[in-house]
């Protein structure tokens, strides 16, 4: 109803089957095929390019993981041009901070969250400029995949494997888990120096695995050379 309002405020016309006769009719026939071209502009990519929208998605996905702030940004504009919803690109932005950025810069994610509850609450046009500072925000940051590739590795271990949580790990705060052996020889890490204590964690049927390999970019390098000295038996 809104857009035939619209429709009607344009032409200068009340709309009556059979109105129009001659120069009214010609005049009206050229109002409204101005008015339908200039809403195929308006939103050409829904109406004239079915489909695009798809590319541009990945063409603002692949962007902001290769660090180019400049066609993220453009991307961004692009489709909100063509109307996209602002939630829909937020919760893209989120997934890229995590997946793309994750602990290189873990402050990515903590800005994508803002902007996606920042734009739920704003609205356009003032969402584009929020979107813009998380976009140019995790297009800029050190890059890493290590988190990606931790969970799909771990996924695959759980599914090549059968394992037993190992008897230290266990709930020992029931009645009855110390003769099951529960929690006897658990090492409590704030008791130690450094807040740290080598003991197993994982399953004896994969306790040598490594699933996370920090990156040696931005904090992951930190990271890196932290499990370096802990691994490595050095005190902290």
């Amino acid at each position: 109803m809104a857009k035939i309002a619209e429709l009607k405020k344009y032409l200068g016309y009340e709309f009556s089957s059979g109105s129009y006769t001659g120069e009214d009719y010609k005049s009206f026939q050229t109002k409204y095929i101005n008015y339908l071209k200039a809403v195929c502009r308006e939103n050409h990519w829904q109406l004239v390019n079915v489909g695009r929208n798809h590319y541009c998605f990945s063409a603002f996905i692949k962007s902001m993981r290769g660090s180019d702030p400049d066609a993220a940004v453009y991307y961004l504009a692009k489709m909100l041009y063509a109307g996209e919803d602002v939630k829909f690109i937020a919760r893209r932005i989120m997934i890229c901070a995590s997946e793309d950025v994750g602990n290189a810069d873990p402050m990515a994610l903590t800005v994508a969250v803002a902007a996606a509850q920042a734009v739920e609450r704003v609205g356009m046009p003032e969402s584009q400029i929020i979107l813009s500072q998380a976009v140019t925000y995790v297009a800029c940051a050190p890059k890493s995949n290590s988190a990606v590739n931790a969970i799909t590795e771990a996924g695959r271990a759980v599914q090549q494997c059968q394992t037993t949580v190992p008897s230290h790990l266990r709930d020992a705060h029931y009645k009855g888990s110390q003769k099951l052996g529960h929690g006897i020889g658990y090492k409590y890490a704030h008791d130690y120096p450094g807040h740290y204590v080598e003991q197993q964690y994982l399953p004896d049927e994969i306790k040598d695995a490594r699933f996370y390999e920090p990156g040696d970019l931005g904090y992951e390098k930190d990271i890196k050379e932290y499990l370096r000295k802990i691994r490595g038996g050095n005190n902290l």
